[in-house]
């Protein structure tokens, strides 16, 4: 009841894509998952270092051989997600039951630099640079530390709100190191003033020369036509148009056009976290699906 008609998929999903096989289902890890804590030099001015938190999947600690694909969640911490959507329980679940392969989540928290809202970007006065961050400092960390699968494929930048502009924005920047995205509730315009992102504009200088060259919706045509059809973006929101669903349409437009592949996911549930509680799971299944028609999973053994 809580979607309207979803999920509608852009015409360059195949339809039937959750019909393909699922190695993990056979052999679902079992153990518990566990929470590692890190300190990162920091992607902005001022003391503050950054923090990060990192979920390892049940099995993580008892096949030592297996390599995982890897979720970087943005701009909020797991608590953030465990008070939205009970994250963890939900998860260990859906992986103790098969229904979705072992991955490592790596939660990126953008809280102590000079923006309130920074929108995971370089900002226009060089005081804080997020996005060259995840690039440059995040993903290769967690490759040397973590037992994952290298590879683009492998790799998906989600969030919600905030997050879900981060998600789309991280992917658009750099195509060739992230190929999946989630965006749930998000937006896809830099710097638009609305009752969810007070200051968002603030990053970008309040230049609108410099907003158009950070806006997802005006980035895509930018991308590599190499790269595009190896993208797969998958999007929640409410398309009544509750703060940012109208956007979600016009978006799934510009990739249908670029030649990106999209699935969106309309429902009446609002601007909330219940539409990451109602939708995250599918999602993440729909990316695991596209993941084994690219032969990640084989090289995770």
């Amino acid at each position: 009841a809580d979607l309207v008609a979803g999920p509608i998929r852009g015409s360059l999903v195949t339809p039937g894509v959750l019909a393909v096989g699922a190695p993990w289902s056979s052999d679902p890890s079992s153990g518990v998952s566990r929470s590692v804590e890190a300190t990162l030099p920091p992607p902005w001015t001022g003391p503050n270092r950054a923090q990060v938190e990192v979920y390892l999947p049940p099995g993580y600690d008892t096949d030592t051989t297996r390599r995982y694909p890897v979720v970087y969640s943005v701009p909020y911490n797991r608590q953030t997600w465990d008070r939205g959507m009970d994250f963890t329980t939900t998860m260990d679940g859906l992986i103790a039951s098969g229904d979705l392969p072992p991955m490592i989540v790596v939660f990126a928290s953008s809280a102590g630099g000079p923006y309130v809202d920074p929108e995971c970007s370089d900002s226009r006065d060089g005081r804080e640079w997020f996005d060259r961050y995840v690039a440059k400092t995040l993903v290769p960390w967690a490759d040397a530390t973590f037992r994952t699968i290298a590879t683009p494929a492998a790799r998906t930048v989600m969030g919600s709100s905030r997050g879900g502009y981060c998600a789309v924005s991280l992917i658009t920047h750099h195509p060739d190191l992230f190929s999946n995205a989630i965006s749930l509730s998000g937006y896809f315009i830099a710097g638009l003033p609305s009752s969810e992102t007070i200051g968002a504009d603030l990053v970008f200088g309040q230049d609108p020369a410099y907003e158009r060259t950070q806006s997802p919706m005006l980035r895509v045509d930018g991308i590599a036509v190499a790269l595009r059809r190896r993208l797969f973006v998958v999007m929640e929101a409410d398309p009544a148009g509750h703060v940012f669903g109208n956007q979600m349409l016009e978006f799934a437009q510009v990739l249908d056009q670029a030649g990106v592949p999209e699935a969106l996911f309309p429902t009446r549930l609002g601007h909330s976290w219940n539409g990451a509680r109602a939708i995250l799971p599918l999602a993440l299944r729909l990316v695991a699906a596209r993941q084994v028609s690219l032969g990640v999973f084989g090289a995770s053994g």
